[in-house]
């Protein structure tokens, strides 16, 4: 091992992440990057990561972020490995439902519990291993907010954040809004809200970390639409023939639409410009920090959902490098199942 420190990039196996991960790679000769995935080739694309870039300190670790236990087992796995000391954390890997409701192995809806509590889970996990200064980055999309214009054009994506008990669980909590309600409609409703959530917990973990007084930045990065990527795999095949084969024609060159290389460029830049070392709680998109919704400023919602996302998780006060005990929802509504 000859490198200093280490990033990981979650779902670093293919798309953005994978342009993350060949960015930081191919900028940093001395820095191990590990590409944390479920995918059982990713160990295959990590070597093709190491050729093409010629940083032979990229690894894979295998990472579900759909099963509480795999993440617990990645974090474990971390601390005893030969890697040098955590710098960077970029939680890009995400999934859109839009074929029915579906859970993970705890039994939470699949894209509120692998978007948010699997990412929440492995960032508090994570966080007494990180060196200081460290950098997080949390990756959102316009969805989160009705207000976006790329948002309104795809349609269906406005967030309807309830407590975190009733997203995780929403046959046992069903949402009025929900009834009658094409399985696409919901499905892309769930994403919007996991990526509200996503700002949520990042703007809370910021204030936390500064209340700390923790050097360690949390920033989310908006990627704009990006066609061509896995995003789209359960839609119907002409939105899927558009996402795939269309709307990459139009490259950079229409606003909030970027490629996938174009993004993850910007993505790596936040974790290894100077130009954000003290850029902390921001929204960015590109390279620019923008406003994000009213709602995913809003200080109740954003500690409701820390607080309900912990118990959920059965994250205690000793497992994560934040002081206190996070209050916990109702345990009477809950079931915590692993």
């Amino acid at each position: 091992m000859n490198s200093t420190q280490t990033v990981i990039v979650t779902g670093g196996n293919t798309g953005l992440g994978y342009a993350c991960v060949r960015e930081l790679a191919s900028a940093h000769a001395d820095w191990s990057v590990v590409i944390a995935s479920r995918n059982q080739q990713a160990s295959q694309v990590a070597q093709q990561a190491a050729a093409e870039t010629g940083n032979t300190n990229i690894r894979a670790m295998p990472l579900d972020l759909a099963s509480l236990a795999s993440v617990r087992a990645f974090a474990s796995e971390l601390a005893t490995s030969d890697l040098p000391p955590l710098y960077g954390l970029v939680c890009n890997a995400g999934i859109q439902i839009v074929s029915g409701t579906s859970y993970t192995a705890v039994v939470f809806e699949t894209c509120f519990g692998v978007n948010h509590l699997g990412h929440f889970l492995l960032i508090n996990l994570l966080l007494p291993q990180m060196r200081q200064p460290g950098r997080i980055v949390i990756v959102g999309s316009g969805t989160h907010d009705p207000a976006d214009p790329i948002a309104k054009m795809i349609g269906g994506y406005a967030p309807r954040f309830r407590d975190a008990a009733e997203l995780a669980f929403p046959e046992r909590f069903p949402d009025p809004a929900e009834r009658g309600e094409s399985t696409v409609l919901t499905g892309r409703h769930r994403y919007g809200t996991s990526k509200l959530c996503n700002l949520l917990c990042g703007y809370e973990l910021d204030r936390r970390l500064k209340a700390a007084d923790i050097s360690i930045t949390v920033n989310m990065f908006d990627p704009g639409l990006m066609p061509g990527t896995n995003l789209a795999r359960e839609a119907d095949a002409f939105t899927r023939f558009a996402w795939n084969r269309l709307l990459p024609l139009l490259g950079d060159r229409a606003p909030g639409i970027s490629r996938v290389a174009t993004s993850g460029r910007n993505l790596a830049r936040l974790i290894d410009a100077p130009a954000f070392a003290d850029l902390s709680g921001a929204y960015i998109a590109g390279q620019r920090p923008i406003a994000s919704s009213a709602e995913s400023r809003d200080l109740s919602k954003a500690r409701q959902l820390w607080q309900g996302s912990a118990e959920l998780v059965g994250l205690g006060a000793n497992q994560t490098g934040l002081r206190g005990e996070p209050r916990g929802i109702d345990k009477e509504r809950v079931t915590i199942t692993g």
